[in-house]
């Protein structure tokens, strides 16, 4: 999967492919999933999968909530998240430079607005609505019952 996102008025070709994982691992020295699996899970805690179960949700909608869901996601250090988005845009453009030359090239890099388009695109590589919807319903439901032990 490929997402164009503009920044700062420059258009950024995002590729989501098993080979960016690679790319970071060689440029960072870790896995990114350490990461990345995290950061999905707080992301998610703060939808209302209720919501989603009653009435149908389209696609586009769902992936929407999730980059709204980005805004009270604090638990990541800024760093990281750079990082990925740095290997993804890697991975659209082997071009780019290193990550402190290529963040350098921009003047601004509003990254809230860049994480609202780039999570969704992000998880909908990774995996379907409806697991998502399904294995989230399930630790909730986990989660209650044994509160109520």
């Amino acid at each position: 999967m490929q997402k164009t996102i503009e920044i700062n008025g420059k258009k950024v070709d995002f590729k989501f492919t098993l080979a960016t994982f690679y790319i970071f691992k060689n440029q960072f020295g870790y896995d990114a999933m350490n990461k990345i699996v995290p950061m999905i899970g707080e992301i998610m805690t703060g939808l209302d999968f209720s919501v989603l179960q009653k009435k149908k949700v389209e696609t586009a909608d769902f992936y929407e909530m999730l980059g709204e869901s980005l805004q009270n996601t604090f638990g990541f250090e800024m760093v990281d998240i750079l990082n990925f988005i740095w290997a993804f845009a890697k991975c659209g453009n082997n071009e780019i430079g290193d990550p402190i030359s290529w963040y350098s090239s921009f003047d601004e890099f509003p990254i809230i607005d860049v994480m609202k388009e780039f999570i969704p695109a992000l998880m909908e590589s990774l995996g379907s609505k409806k697991k998502l919807t399904k294995k989230n319903t399930e630790v909730k439901i986990q989660r209650k019952t044994k509160k109520q032990e």
